[in-house]
């Protein structure tokens, strides 16, 4: 696969991935391959890190919004973020 392409097919997952991680005051975090996909490793307030993957390839148009909502509930089951209630 050309490398242009994968940085260029990353740009909208790691755009979404990095809006809701400073939503929630996560400012740390990097970018690993891992396997055949690419890993966000952020840190949390308390120091422990976790990470998120994702793809290296193209997405169909909702994939990023829905990496977005995936590290948005995987926040929530960390305690790092609180349930929004559905307007």
């Amino acid at each position: 696969m050309d490398r242009t392409m994968t940085v260029r097919a990353q740009k909208p997952f790691r755009d979404a991935i990095e809006r809701v991680l400073a939503e929630h005051g996560i400012t740390k975090f990097r970018y690993a391959m891992g396997g055949k996909h690419m890993r966000c490793i952020f840190t949390l307030p308390n120091g422990v890190e976790h990470y998120t993957s994702f793809p290296c390839s193209p997405s169909e148009y909702r994939g990023a919004k829905n990496k977005a909502s995936e590290v948005r509930h995987q926040l929530i089951k960390l305690g790092v973020a609180k349930m929004e209630k559905r307007k």
